[in-house]
């Protein structure tokens, strides 16, 4: 298993464009990746903070889908949203309550 969680600050006024490229581009070309399990945005529409989590079966499986074409486009479309850099941390395991 494969989890990667990145954290992203939009910029002010920007969020409902950055839903719009999560859901237009990103989900949509999720849903047919080999090795994808599951994928969530979640957001603080008052902070301008967002959290995507995609967990996947394999690193490799992630790997492949960010050198396809909408693995490289996400990401030249959500910079000019952000107001700093993204974080990323990545995950092995996750529990369930």
């Amino acid at each position: 298993m494969f989890i990667r969680v990145v954290n992203y600050e939009i910029k002010p006024g920007m969020m409902e464009e950055a839903e719009k490229v999560y859901h237009n581009l990103t989900a949509q070309a999720l849903q047919d990746q080999a090795g994808f399990q599951s994928g969530y945005a979640l957001i603080n529409t008052q902070t301008g903070i967002a959290l995507t989590v995609g967990v996947w079966n394999s690193k490799e499986d992630f790997e492949k889908f960010s050198s396809t074409g909408a693995g490289k486009e996400l990401p030249a479309q959500i910079t000019p949203l952000l107001a700093n850099p993204p974080s990323v941390n990545e995950f092995d395991r996750m529990l369930e309550a």
